[in-house]
């Protein structure tokens, strides 16, 4: 089985406000900036990131008791998340994350009904005195659809399309779960973005994220920058200038004027 991780930066969200036509030219500008950059540095990319349509526009929240119990107890984030069309049904997400991965994966929960669950690797950058530092999260996450208007009153309903949960650390099934924060978001992601290693090894899943609140369209509350490896089936692992060259786009990336390595997860925006 090949790894799968994702490489992940923060971008200074101030950059892209504006209307749609603003925030497309400043994704234009920020790809063609950081292209030179990376170029630079030997790592091919493409000449263009797709700006005249998100591929996915997606409204979303977060549900959580009244405290944050399923977060502070549990470790678990709940997320409602669906296409931005009428009558499109939504997807719930249970997702548990640690920088331990064998802990991530003993997790063992998992859909009722069909699918599984999966265990990645996100990499983010964070600043230290030292300079820039690099830290590896895990996540178990389960995809269950709930159709065009769930009904989530509570933990048990919110749960309850999931099996193999540890209950001892989960808040009573009839609490009742609320939108974390009051948030709801409306979330572009811009793809086409490529960019070519060593050893013939892509990053084919590059994108830019940019999170609104609901009818506040000028003013983005969150931004990150994101490229996905998957390490070559049989060996499980990346060859060692593919490594490298992965760990050299980071820098770069970090390094860019757009981008903000210091800034929130989205999730820990959501729970502020």
């Amino acid at each position: 089985m090949g790894l799968s991780r994702e490489y992940k930066i923060s971008l200074k969200v101030d950059r892209f406000a504006g209307g749609d036509d603003a925030c497309r030219s400043t994704i234009s500008r920020f790809w063609r900036r950081l292209s030179g950059e990376l170029e630079d540095q030997g790592i091919g990319a493409s000449s263009e990131i797709a700006v005249e349509r998100p591929e996915k526009q997606r409204e979303l929240h977060f549900l959580d008791t009244g405290d944050h119990a399923l977060v502070r107890r549990s470790g678990l984030v709940y997320r409602l998340r669906r296409r931005l069309a009428d009558g499109e049904p939504w997807t719930a997400t249970l997702k548990f994350r640690h920088g331990d991965r064998l802990l991530t994966a003993a997790e063992g929960f998992a859909p009722k009904e069909g699918g599984a669950a999966k265990v990645e690797e996100d990499v983010k950058v964070e600043p230290t005195a030292a300079g820039l530092s690099f830290r590896s999260l895990f996540s178990r996450s389960a995809d269950v659809e709930v159709g065009v208007r769930p009904k989530l009153a509570t933990v048990a309903d919110a749960l309850g399309h999931y099996r193999r949960l540890k209950t001892k650390r989960l808040p009573k099934g009839q609490t009742p779960l609320h939108v974390v924060n009051d948030l709801h978001v409306v979330e572009h992601v811009f793809e086409g973005g490529r960019l070519a290693f060593r050893d013939n090894v892509k990053a084919k899943d590059c994108a830019i994220i940019l999170w609104w609140r609901q009818g506040a369209p000028t003013e983005p509350i969150a931004g990150e920058f994101s490229f996905r490896l998957q390490a070559d089936e049989e060996a499980g692992e990346l060859s060692p200038r593919a490594a490298r060259d992965a760990w050299t786009a980071l820098s770069v990336i970090a390094s860019n004027v757009y981008a903000d390595p210091a800034g929130k997860t989205k999730t820990a925006l959501v729970y502020d």
